[in-house]
């Protein structure tokens, strides 16, 4: 069973669920590839969007890859943006620690996140994404008062970009799909 919800990233134990993602009443099975990680409130809120009308449309559907919780596509549009040069060192984000185990991505959301967000859209790639800096700024406060393990600050100083959050890179790309920083970033 995963260490969060896969829907809002609750990590707490005690209230994590294995959810199927076909019920057994639509011919589920309790194999890996069926199985997903919920809090009890992301999982009471999914089991009330089936019924057969429903159910039969997603049942129906080609399969797409897993999305991710509102955070990591934060991250993965931030990586993305990087790697393509959209945002540049020390305007919209900083390295600290660049080559040690500790080593931080750390961004200024309210110099940047808007630029992310419509570089994203220009790709397609903002399905999730919060619509406002403000949505933004609460799933990193959330994540670093829930004690998220790649979230490691939220209102830090970084020289050049005032107040940043920080994001551990070795355990992001551990726990993201798709979290890639390029040698050059």
């Amino acid at each position: 069973m995963a260490s969060k919800c896969f829907i809002c990233a609750e990590s707490n134990p005690n209230v994590l669920e294995q959810h199927r993602v076909v019920p057994q009443r639509y011919g589920g099975t309790d194999t890996e590839d069926n199985l997903e990680t919920l809090c009890a409130n992301c999982h009471s809120a999914v089991e009330k969007l089936y019924n057969d009308d429903v159910f039969s449309q997603i049942a129906d559907a080609d399969p797409s890859p897993k999305p991710t919780t509102a955070l990591d596509q934060i991250i993965v549009a931030y990586c993305n943006a990087i790697n393509s040069g959209e945002i540049v060192e020390n305007e919209g984000y900083a390295i600290v620690h660049r080559g040690k185990p500790n080593a931080e991505l750390r961004f200024n959301l309210n110099v940047s996140y808007e630029q992310v967000r419509e570089f994203a859209m220009s790709t397609e790639s903002e399905i999730g994404l919060p619509r406002t800096l403000t949505e933004a700024r609460g799933v990193f406060k959330t994540a670093y008062k829930t004690g998220t393990d790649y979230v490691v600050s939220f209102s830090t100083y970084t020289p050049e970009l005032n107040q940043s959050v920080g994001v551990h890179i070795q355990r992001a790309s551990e726990e993201i799909d798709d979290f890639e920083l390029s040698d050059s970033a």
